[in-house]
């Protein structure tokens, strides 16, 4: 699971519990302790968090035992939320109906977690390739509260369905390299498969990029190049080199960042994230002549 949808789950089901001295317990040990069924409350917190760090280490077979046990104990806001990541478990294990099973149980428990689970559901459908599915749950979401924290995901991905759904074969190929990603997985078979002309190859570009910036920060200089290099005229092209300038800067390469704010600058200058742009220019030119 993204680490923003872990927190709001944590941070939702920990405000209808709270945390008490039993998830301290294994938030310093990492042992779930003999505890009484007065902590039920804690015990609960504790199985969410194991199954959370097993599931970030890739190992969903312990996140599975850890989250099982957690859902067997009842209802409530931890158990909820333990569905939540059974559901990112066969994701990640690539059983996408048991995915969609688990978030249906999400959402019996929780009603509150509505909006949350259809955004879920409807990214599972368009990793299935089922679009006009995911387009329609998408287009409720965003028309029923268009100023909700995820309206903005439910319309990046409404775009992308609607700006290339006539050529489903080759967005069925993206959504599953996206959905590998997702899964921590290699995707590079599906991203080859790409036409050059439909415009999904630099966005991919972009996305691979993105990826590989936690991981292999070069490699992620690398592909937005690329994108720079192949697709110049791209609108993904602008975002790219201000992905890079930002990779450079956190490594410490502020020269590097500079160059690369400067060219933004020169090459797009209708973009609209040019004042941005020139404040980050002023502040790497005070910084390389000493902070003057």
């Amino acid at each position: 699971m993204t680490g923003v949808a872990c927190a709001l789950l944590l941070g939702w089901a920990s405000l209808c519990w709270g945390l008490d001295a039993g998830l301290q317990h294994y938030l310093e040990t990492g042992e779930l302790g003999d505890w009484s069924p007065e902590s039920g409350r804690e015990r609960g917190a504790a199985l969410f968090l194991k199954g959370q760090t097993a599931l970030a280490a890739g190992d969903t077979a312990a996140a599975r035992v850890a989250l099982e046990q957690l859902t067997r104990s009842g209802s409530g806001p931890w158990t909820a939320a333990g569905w939540g990541l059974l559901a990112e478990c066969a994701l990640t294990d690539d059983r996408l109906d048991e995915a969609s099973a688990c978030l249906d149980q999400v959402r019996r428990q929780a009603a509150q977690t509505a909006r949350w689970t259809r955004l879920r559901q409807a990214e599972l459908q368009y990793f299935q390739g089922s679009f006009k599915e995911a387009a329609a749950q998408l287009e409720e979401l965003v028309r029923q509260d268009p100023g909700d924290l995820g309206a903005n995901d439910a319309l990046v991905l409404l775009a992308l369905i609607e700006r290339y759904q006539e050529n489903a074969d080759q967005l069925q190929i993206f959504a599953r390299a996206q959905l590998r990603l997702r899964q921590g997985r290699p995707a590079d078979q599906e991203w080859a498969q790409l036409d050059t002309g439909d415009g999904l190859q630099d966005l991919s570009l972009l996305i691979q990029g993105r990826w590989q910036a936690g991981r292999n920060p070069a490699a992620a200089l690398l592909l937005y190049q690329r994108l720079g290099t192949q697709f110049p005229k791209s609108p993904y092209a602008a975002e790219a080199q201000l992905e890079a300038a930002a990779l450079h800067e956190a490594g410490g390469e502020l020269a590097e960042a500079l160059v690369v704010y400067e060219a933004v600058l020169a090459r797009f200058p209708d973009d609209a994230r040019l004042p941005e742009v020139r404040l980050h220019i002023q502040r790497l030119r005070r910084q390389s002549q000493g902070g003057r």
